[in-house]
């Protein structure tokens, strides 16, 4: 990245997820909008998401690369939990080091374990990212399940769900805000401490709060 960050064409923006437990910045999926107006023929979303729940990325991603290392020693057991499911391309990075070939064939035998009847089957490429190898394969195997899913007409269907996922989300974000508002109000804080000192139960404070803010 420090040797292409001045390039033309190029333009590098480092984003806090803030909190958030998908592994993404809420604000990734509008600047991907914005470099796609801009003119970007390729953006590249760097997480370090590795667990169960950072999978964000699967939302706003057409292509999914998982870049594994030889030291991963768990490596097998996290993508069971999750990362196997997420996959497009798998990516054994600093292939120069020992084990490098072996965690390679483990993820090889997971694949080989699942079904990908008639679906994309995910590749598994070693590269090395210093040696600058394995590179050149990595670009045309993303350009590969790029033909897969417009040949397939998978690539409308994703943009499709996306548009209403997101959708959904901002009168989700703007519901939240408005009940949120009202959660403030006196009557409710009145009800708060109705619950609090037990002259209500908690399911009938609920009830009265619902009866306010809806």
């Amino acid at each position: 990245m420090h040797e292409h960050a001045m390039d033309d064409g190029v333009f590098i923006r480092s984003l806090s997820s803030r909190g958030l437990s998908g592994g993404l910045a809420r604000s990734v999926s509008e600047m991907i909008k914005l470099y796609g107006a801009f003119g970007m023929d390729y953006v590249i979303v760097e997480t370090v998401g590795v667990g169960q729940t950072e999978l964000d990325i699967m939302d706003i991603a057409d292509t999914v690369v998982v870049v594994l290392v030889p030291e991963a020693g768990d490596a097998v057991q996290t993508m069971k939990a999750g990362l196997m499911e997420i996959a497009d391309i798998f990516v054994v990075n600093k292939a120069d080091r020992d084990g490098a070939k072996i965690l390679a064939s483990e993820i090889k035998s997971i694949i080989s374990i699942k079904s990908y009847k008639d679906s994309w089957e995910p590749p598994v490429l070693l590269t090395s990212a210093h040696a600058n190898e394995g590179i050149e394969n990595l670009k045309n195997d993303i350009e590969k399940h790029k033909d897969y899913l417009h040949s397939t007409k998978r690539f409308q269907k994703i943009r499709e769900k996306r548009k209403v996922d997101e959708f959904s989300l901002i009168i989700k974000e703007n519901l939240e805000r408005e009940f949120g508002k009202k959660l403030e109000s006196k009557e409710v804080k009145k009800i708060y401490e109705l619950v609090k000192s037990g002259e209500i139960d908690p399911y009938e404070g609920a009830k009265r709060v619902m009866s306010i803010i809806l």
